[in-house]
């Protein structure tokens, strides 16, 4: 069976490996990580400097083996000096799909190894400001994403995506959905509101990977529930108003092999203003005075 290693350091790929060896990806998921199961392998490649945009080759061999959920390796032979032989280093599994198993390497960095066939892309690294119109918030959007709004009655929606939403559904992105007069419209308080959606996704998760506990900001409370919902992974995050009848949801997904990609993508995008209040009471300041002048004054 043959992998492509790809090291991501950020949201850059720095190279990639053809690694030939056993399906040990299969295995561990067999075995839940809880039996150790030894690969012997041997890697060449070309890799790319980012840096330089030198390329070099890099012959790799070793062992790895998954042992109490986390992953071992040693390295053995290196054709790069500053690769350390013979020292073990046990590294935090992050993630394991059926295409892809990935653990946090050296200094933080999530290191990637996904099998042959597999799509590997690069996440956005360039963003441009967005203005959410008509209540001027704003959001960073990944550069050459697509955004579409939709608005009507007590309820505004953004969608800023990868693919264009308006030829078909889209895989990767971020929506933000905001709701006015929820009591009104539901019977329930925006925080009853949020805690029952919340209860209803995890009815219907394949998978919960972690949640949130109300977080008080101020104006709203947040929460958040991160899933597996069919091919997806979803990051839900919820603000129920305090003391305003408002909702806002902003729902982050893309495909289950893709989270790593994006991830850091999303927590970038997850820290936008939803209203410019500046903007708004200038223009409320400026409808009250063309009121003012259409009414006319009064000569004393």
């Amino acid at each position: 069976m043959t992998f492509l290693w790809v090291l991501f350091a950020g949201h850059v790929a720095i190279g990639d490996v053809a690694v030939s060896g056993s399906d040990f990806v299969g295995t561990w998921r067999r075995r839940n990580g809880t039996r150790t199961t030894v690969v012997t392998w041997n890697g060449n490649g070309t890799w790319q400097s980012k840096t330089t945009g030198g390329t070099f080759v890099l012959s790799l061999s070793g062992v790895w083996w998954v042992k109490d959920g986390k992953h071992h390796g040693v390295f053995l032979k290196s054709s790069d000096p500053r690769v350390p032989l013979g020292e073990l280093e046990s590294e935090k599994i992050r993630e394991v799909t059926d295409s892809s198993y990935v653990i946090v390497g050296r200094k933080g960095r999530p290191l990637k190894y996904f099998r042959v066939g597999s799509k590997v892309e690069d996440a956005p690294t360039e963003f441009e400001m967005q203005i959410l119109e008509p209540l001027g918030g704003k959001i960073l959007r990944p550069k050459g994403w697509f955004y579409t709004e939709q608005h009507g009655g007590p309820s505004y929606s953004w969608i800023l995506s990868r693919e264009d939403p308006s030829k078909s559904e889209y895989e990767t992105g971020v929506r933000i959905q905001t709701f006015v007069g929820v009591e009104d419209g539901t019977g329930m308080s925006p925080r009853e509101f949020v805690l029952d959606q919340i209860s209803h996704r995890k009815r219907n998760a394949n998978a919960i990977h972690k949640t949130c506990e109300p977080n008080d900001q101020g104006l709203f409370t947040h929460i958040s529930l991160e899933t597996d919902e069919g091919e997806y992974r979803i990051l839900y995050s919820f603000f129920w108003g305090n003391n305003v009848d408002a909702v806002v949801l902003s729902t982050a997904r893309t495909k289950k092999n893709r989270w790593v990609n994006y991830s850091d993508v999303f927590d970038m995008m997850s820290s936008f203003e939803l209203v410019d209040m500046d903007r708004l009471m200038k223009e409320d300041g400026e409808q009250s005075a063309a009121g003012d002048s259409e009414s006319g004054t009064p000569e004393p």
